[in-house]
């Protein structure tokens, strides 16, 4: 089962990457693949066809695409400290709630955060992220 960070950049990357992704592309791509076999095209020819247009897509994601550190998704939920709403953030384990007003410049702002379980596909109940030893993680069902 993917997880929810996944799914967030797969989504970010099909959205700024549309010729990669595009099903028209992947099969003509392996049109090119079949053609260098054959000995119609160079590989060089087609590396260079590529990196043209993934060159595009590059500089076209480096000014459009959101980074998934300052992504907030607003919810309907109050933060339990100061009452302000709470947005959902993404980190390297996933998903949390943090408190809308946090600044990291002003260090007397907010800190609230808790964890934002998501639901094990087998068992149907919440999952949390459990801390191990040597700072390592993994997801159980709670």
């Amino acid at each position: 089962m993917p997880t929810e960070i996944g799914l967030v950049v797969t989504d970010l990357l099909v959205e700024n990457f549309k010729d990669i992704f595009d099903f028209q592309y992947t099969a003509r791509l392996e049109e090119e693949l079949d053609e260098i076999e054959e000995g119609k095209q160079t590989g060089n020819e087609a590396l260079s066809d590529f990196y043209a247009k993934f060159a595009k897509d590059l500089r076209y994601a480096e000014k459009h695409m959101e980074n998934i550190k300052r992504m907030e998704k607003p919810t309907d939920e109050k933060c339990e400290l100061c009452g302000a709403p709470l947005v959902i953030k993404w980190g390297k384990h996933g998903s949390f709630y943090a408190c809308s007003t946090y600044d990291k410049e002003n260090p007397d702002t907010c800190k609230f955060t808790k964890e934002n379980p998501s639901i094990c596909p087998t068992s149907i109940r919440p999952t949390y992220r459990r801390r191990r030893r040597k700072n390592t993680a993994r997801t159980a069902a709670g």
